[in-house]
C-alpha cells in the first residue's frame, strides 16, 4: 500500500508540474519576454564556391527579443531582390559584402542593400546585397573572389563589425551546417555536427521559457563569458594587437583583390553597442572585470581602440573607410535594437545616409544618388 500511495503522490506531483510549467510556457509566450536568437534553417553547404551560405529560394524567419521578421532569398542564396549574373552596359552596380549587419535584422525594406537602392535609379545603379550572419573577413574575402565578382560590380563595400569581426579570427572559427542551421566554433568530425537530433535547437525552437531556464541557471557564466569577449575584442594587448593585424592584412587583400580589376572599393566600420559606455557605465562593469580577471591596466584599456587601429591602417594603406561611430554616438539609443546587438530601421537608415555623402564625396558624379 505505501508503495503504491508513494506513487500516486509521485504522479501527482508530476502532473502538477507539468500543469505548471504550461502556464508558464502560455504567460511567457503572451507576454512575449525576451529570448535567444533563434533563425530558422536557411543555411547551406555551396558546392560551387566550397562555402557556407545562405540557401536558394526560401522562405525563414528570424526571432530575437527586439525582431521577428520573414527571411526570404533568391535562387542565389541572396536576402535580396532575384539577381543575374550579367548587366547591360549602362548599368553600375555596387556590391554590398558583409555578416548579419548586411543580412539585417530588420525588414526587408530597411536593409542597408534596399535603403541604399532609394538613392539610385535601379536602371542606372543596381545596389546587390551578400549579407550572411556569422561570417568574418576571411570570408567576405573569399566570398568576393569566389562570388561576388561574377556579378561585375563596379564599387564593393565591405562592412567590417568591431566585434566578433576581430574575435572570431582570434578563435579561428570553423563554421559548419547542421540541416540548415549555423553551428559555429565546430568542425565537421565534432558530435554536435553529427547529432541527428540537437536538444538546444529544438528548445529554443519549440520551447519559448527554455530561454528564461537557460539564464536561470547559466546567467552568471553567460554574463562572465559575454564580458570575458568584450576585454578580449576592445582591450589593448598582444593579443587584440595580432587580431586587429589580421584583420587589416585580409581587408588589405580584399582591396588589392578588387583595385587590380579597377573595382572601386571602400570599408565601413561598424561599432559595437559596448563602445558607446558611458565613462560610469564602463568604469563599473568592464574596469572591475578587468581588476579581478585580467593583468590589464586601466591606461590601456580604450573602448575605441579598434578604430583607431584600423583607420591608422587604412589611411598608411590608402583604404578608403568611412567609421560610423561618430554619427551613431550622436544619439546612438536609437540607433540600436534594445537587446540585440545590431542596428535598427533607424540605424540603417543613418548608416546608409553616411554611405551616400562618403560616395559623392569620394567618387565620380555616376554615384552620387538621386
Amino acid at each position: 500500500m505505501l508503495k503504491i500511495s508513494f506513487f500516486k503522490n509521485l504522479l501527482f506531483l508530476i502532473i502538477i508540474l507539468m500543469v505548471c510549467f504550461f502556464i508558464f510556457e502560455g504567460v511567457y509566450r503572451i507576454f512575449n519576454f525576451p529570448q535567444y536568437a533563434y533563425t530558422s534553417p536557411i543555411y547551406y553547404y555551396n558546392e560551387n564556391i566550397k562555402m557556407i551560405t545562405l540557401e536558394p529560394s526560401i522562405t525563414g524567419s528570424l526571432q530575437t527579443n527586439d525582431v521577428s521578421i520573414k527571411i526570404n532569398t533568391n535562387s542565389h542564396g541572396m536576402r535580396d531582390l532575384e539577381r543575374s549574373y550579367n548587366k547591360t552596359d549602362d548599368t553600375k552596380r555596387i556590391a554590398l559584402v558583409g555578416d548579419s549587419f548586411v543580412f539585417g535584422h530588420v525588414d526587408f525594406n530597411d536593409t542597408f542593400g534596399r535603403r541604399l537602392q532609394n538613392y539610385y535609379n535601379e536602371d542606372e545603379v543596381e545596389i546587390l546585397s551578400f549579407g550572411v550572419g556569422g561570417y568574418n573577413p576571411n570570408d567576405y574575402y573569399n566570398y568576393i573572389k569566389k562570388e561576388v565578382i561574377n556579378y561585375s560590380p563596379d564599387m564593393v563595400i565591405t562592412f567590417l563589425y568591431v566585434g566578433n569581426d576581430i574575435v572570431n579570427l582570434s578563435q579561428q572559427d570553423k563554421n559548419v551546417v547542421y540541416n540548415g542551421y549555423l553551428v559555429s566554433n565546430g568542425s565537421m568530425n565534432s558530435a554536435f555536427a553529427k547529432q541527428k537530433f540537437n536538444l538546444v535547437i529544438f528548445l529554443r525552437k519549440n520551447i519559448k521559457s527554455h530561454a528564461f531556464f537557460y539564464e536561470l541557471v547559466y546567467g552568471k557564466k553567460i554574463k562572465e563569458s559575454t564580458v570575458k569577449g568584450y576585454v578580449k575584442a576592445y582591450s589593448n594587448n598582444i593579443q587584440t594587437n595580432y587580431n586587429i593585424e589580421k584583420v587589416e592584412y585580409k581587408i588589405k587583400e580584399i582591396d588589392s583583390f578588387l583595385k587590380e580589376r579597377d573595382i572601386d572599393h571602400f570599408v565601413v566600420i561598424l561599432p559595437q553597442k559596448v563602445q558607446f559606455l558611458s565613462d560610469e557605465e564602463f568604469n563599473k562593469t568592464y574596469v572591475d572585470y578587468l581588476r579581478k580577471n585580467g593583468n590589464f591596466s586601466e591606461m590601456d584599456y580604450d573602448l575605441l581602440y579598434p578604430q583607431k587601429e584600423l583607420k591608422k591602417y587604412f589611411k598608411e594603406n590608402e583604404i578608403l573607410f568611412l567609421d560610423t561611430y561618430p554619427s551613431l554616438n550622436e544619439n546612438f539609443s536609437l540607433f540600436f535594437h534594445g537587446h540585440d546587438t545590431h542596428l535598427n530601421a533607424k540605424g540603417n537608415e543613418l548608416t546608409v545616409k553616411l554611405i551616400v555623402r562618403f560616395i559623392s564625396q569620394e567618387y565620380n558624379s555616376v554615384f552620387n544618388g538621386k
